[in-house]
């Protein structure tokens, strides 16, 4: 007899486990998809969707929005010189604030026989200053940031317009 009830409560609190993590489980995507909502709509409003892509351009910059995927809190806005894909890469932070990074012309490399640009992501405040403390970037980063610094306010502007990131 004893054996058989401790069956029964054996199972009683698997059940028990099982419902409380599936319970969890619901929650976490009710949080996802409410904050994914929520954070993201406001910066679809001007950007329509094609294809399941949130993507504009308006005179040779484009616009793209990357909700975050399934179960991330992560996603990101974009900004893109068409003529030389520079730009930024915008964070909504959780709650509020956001993270930048220019995405800068490093160096270039053959490729097939053609110069490609390799784009260093530098991240910035919201006033496009340099604030990366990657230690990846040295001299020449720097001075390259310098010369786009300029490109880089304009980036941040057209951005605001945009999605209106001001706090």
């Amino acid at each position: 007899m004893k054996n058989k009830e401790e069956k029964n409560t054996f199972k009683r609190g698997l059940a028990i486990f099982l419902a409380v993590l599936l319970g969890l489980f619901a929650v976490y995507n009710a949080v996802w998809f409410a904050y994914r909502e929520i954070r993201y709509s406001p910066f679809t409003e001007n950007v329509p969707k094609t294809y399941g892509v949130y993507l504009t351009s308006k005179d040779d910059i484009s616009y793209s929005v990357s909700k975050p995927s399934y179960l991330s809190f992560t996603g990101n806005l974009a900004l893109t010189d068409e003529n030389t894909a520079e730009g930024l890469i915008i964070w909504p932070e959780f709650l509020s604030g956001y993270k930048y990074a220019a995405l800068i012309e490093a160096r270039t490399e053959k490729e097939n026989g053609k110069e490609v640009p390799v784009l260093a992501p530098i991240m910035i405040d919201k006033d496009g200053n340099w604030v990366d403390n990657t230690g990846l970037y040295g001299k020449k980063e720097r001075e390259k940031f310098e010369e786009k610094h300029g490109d880089i306010k304009e980036w941040l502007r057209l951005a605001n317009e945009m999605w209106n990131l001001e706090e």
